[in-house]
């Protein structure tokens, strides 16, 4: 007789389990859907900030660029390399 219980104890928390899966697998399922929610607003607002900014950019007289209004490139910083023997700054002696 209590083995029969013990079976009927096993399935109710195997059950109980189940449930407790399915009700999180829900609740995975929202924040999904809430965070890709998110994500494509986000994105939607960037692009129409992107589109703005280009709209604003663009020249009245057409489809010509607007050279003045560009900015030279900036030339790229050298790095320094130390080379060994020379710490005191004087270049080394030839022999």
């Amino acid at each position: 007789m209590a083995t029969i219980s013990k079976d009927a104890q096993q399935r109710s928390a195997a059950a109980a389990v189940k449930a407790e899966r399915a009700l999180d697998k829900v609740a995975a399922m929202q924040e999904y859907e809430a965070e890709q929610l998110a994500l494509r607003a986000n994105t939607a607002r960037l692009r129409a900030l992107r589109l703005a900014k280009e709209v604003g950019n663009t020249p009245d007289t057409g489809n010509t660029p607007d050279t003045e209004t560009k900015q030279p490139a900036k030339k790229k910083a050298v790095r320094r390399v130390s080379i060994p023997g020379r710490i005191s700054g004087k270049p080394p002696a030839l022999t």
